[in-house]
């Protein structure tokens, strides 16, 4: 298996912001439809899916219904994600490398992250833990070690969060 970094690097393009120049928005939007329709037939739920984001390195959010997650609090919203304008449990789609991964994973009923996972997976996605983004962004595109001025940006800002 491929490291966490390894993973990182290899989708990392020089001067591609919010996505790579080779994206193709219309397969990903199908692939995360896919996913949504699985996960609810999987839990007999509506995955809502956000597909509205701009000025993102990501593309889409597949929130999860409020039945299979415990509400996070907005302490823990900021410290972890920065302000985002809704609190929600949400898979999230980065516009980069077939990328994934579950905000809030830990507010997770027993057994869910590791069924999305598995449904991520049969499409084709590669899953990264969240928490595992938060360290220092040390990839190759230099402006963007610069995007927060005096901060340094991480991983999870690279591929998961607003530019």
């Amino acid at each position: 298996m491929t490291g966490l970094h390894d993973i990182l690097l290899r989708f990392d393009e020089i001067g591609a912001w919010e996505r790579p120049e080779a994206m193709k928005y219309d397969e990903l939007r199908q692939s995360v439809q896919r996913v949504q329709r699985g996960l609810n037939k999987r839990f007999g739920l509506q995955f809502l899916l956000d597909d509205q984001v701009q000025d993102a390195s990501f593309g889409f959010d597949l929130k999860l219904p409020k039945e299979i997650y415990q509400q996070p609090s907005p302490r823990q919203m900021k410290r972890k994600f920065g302000l985002i304008a809704d609190i929600n449990c949400a898979v999230r789609f980065s516009n980069f490398g077939r990328l994934a991964t579950i905000c809030f994973e830990e507010q997770c009923t027993k057994g869910v992250p590791d069924a999305i996972k598995e449904e991520l997976s049969a499409e084709g996605f590669i899953y990264l833990p969240a928490d595992d983004l938060e360290i220092d962004y040390d990839g190759r595109f230099e402006e963007f070690k610069k995007v927060l001025g005096n901060e340094s940006p991480t991983w999870w800002i690279r591929y998961f969060d607003y530019i």
